[in-house]
């Protein structure tokens, strides 16, 4: 478990909670200090953590095209959290808080009676949550 990808989730969570909005700094600053960890380690060329960058990477383009439906903060969370995990770790994360988030959506649908696709969550949560999950099971 990466306490510095820990670190990102729940500080992000809470900014994300309280105000909807993430700060950048905070975002480049633990991407700065995940690509520092690389370098000492002599990864900093590793394809696999490139690729799992560019699962945040692509998720920039849907965040454009949805026009924010995806929030940009959440796209370059994705692409720090590759830095730390790598690819397959990338899209097991992704995947696991979609599924998450999916759920507490239709749950809030139903008992709000709101339609699910008009409904806004804070999506760093659910990030912290499958990235807590993975570390149990994984």
């Amino acid at each position: 478990m990466s306490y510095g990808l820990l670190s990102l989730l729940g500080i992000g969570a809470v900014f994300d909670v309280r105000t909807g909005k993430i700060p950048v700094y905070v975002i480049v600053w633990f991407g700065a200090a995940g690509l520092f960890l690389r370098a000492i380690h002599g990864q900093l060329l590793n394809a696999e953590w490139v690729l799992g960058a560019a699962v945040g990477v692509l998720l920039l383009a849907v965040s454009r095209i949805s026009r924010g439906a995806l929030g940009l903060a959440d796209a370059l969370i994705l692409i720090v959290s590759g830095i730390y995990l790598g690819f397959a770790g990338n899209l097991v994360l992704l995947t696991v808080a979609l599924v998450q988030s999916l759920l507490a959506g239709a749950c809030v649908a139903v008992m709000k009676r709101e339609k699910l696709w008009k409904m806004k969550l804070p999506f760093v949560p659910f990030l912290l949550g499958a990235y807590c999950l993975m570390f149990v099971i994984w």
